[in-house]
């Protein structure tokens, strides 16, 4: 790990807590660890462990892959392939049946769009 990914971890933790109006204090005792892991992180540079790093993940519901990644314990991917591992990590939390509402709440989202962007290519609006 280099002080790079100490760096880059307390960031997107940054923006998690800002997201989610959480504190270092309060992301540590949603996570039931101790939060001196997190201050390590930041006047350290030293991002978290493996098993903290779940536990975060669980906090901010996202991906632990993410959390893995963001930390530096992964090889780095695209922010395509982050937002896809939370996608697939929330949906894998869902039952079946709500899977398949959010496929055709999906496709009926996709469709709209698609007919958007046709009626502009018809219409297009004069900018101001």
């Amino acid at each position: 790990m280099s002080m790079d990914s100490g760096q880059h971890f307390v960031q997107w933790l940054d923006e998690q807590e800002k997201r989610f109006e959480y504190s270092d204090y309060e992301v540590a005792k949603k996570g039931d660890f101790s939060h001196s892991a997190l201050s390590r992180a930041r006047t350290e540079n030293i991002p978290p462990g493996y098993s903290i790093c779940m536990k975060i993940a669980g906090v901010f519901n996202v991906s632990p892959t993410t959390v893995l990644r963001k930390a530096g314990l992964l090889p780095a991917e695209g922010g395509d392939q982050i937002r896809f591992d939370d996608w697939q990590y929330l949906l894998n939390q869902l039952p079946e049946d709500e899977r398949e509402d959010l496929r055709l709440i999906a496709e009926a989202k996709l469709q709209k769009v698609k007919k958007q962007k046709g009626l502009k290519k018809l219409n297009p609006q004069k900018a101001g």
